[in-house]
């Protein structure tokens, strides 16, 4: 009897610990493209188990590089697993924030629209081009043309 009790209590400090452990990773994040594959592993190669779009929030875990490099986001309550892998690429996750503000660009020269956050370069905006900027982040912006633009080359309007 006093074995079972020991083992009752080990395992409620154990799950209580976890619990606590994946609370200090958790951080937030938004997803930077449409039609997002939500995977079952961190790998291209894993079954796809549902989908993140456009603006979506989601709640990050975890996180793990794979060999290759690529940084991938453990999201919970996705899939009918409760969580899912999305690959980094298509996240945002230094504490964006959703906004309806006016910038400019800033810049001696042209600055690089993105088509997704380190993707391909979409096109160029001119310095004192005005945008309207939707969601903000410490290091990435994205803004009414479509595409992300690295924050450093905005000036953000004061807002009331």
């Amino acid at each position: 009897m006093r074995t079972r009790k020991l083992i009752a209590f080990i395992i409620f400090i154990s799950l209580l610990f976890s619990i606590a452990t994946a609370e200090e990773y958790t951080m937030y994040a938004i997803c930077t493209d449409s039609f997002v594959n939500v995977r079952e592993k961190p790998s291209t190669k894993a079954k796809v188990g549902g989908y993140l779009d456009f603006g979506w929030d989601a709640t990050v875990i975890d996180q793990v590089t794979d060999k290759s490099g690529t940084l991938w986001y453990k999201v919970k309550d996705i899939t009918e697993q409760g969580y899912g892998w999305v690959c980094g690429y298509y996240m945002v996750s230094d504490k964006p924030e959703r906004t309806k503000i006016e910038a400019t660009v800033k810049a001696n020269g042209r600055v690089a629209l993105y088509s997704r956050i380190n993707g391909k370069r979409k096109s160029w905006l001119k310095p004192g081009q005005k945008l309207k900027v939707t969601i903000k982040s410490d290091e990435w912006c994205y803004i009414n043309k479509g595409g992300y633009v690295q924050t450093e080359y905005l000036a953000f309007e004061t807002q009331p």
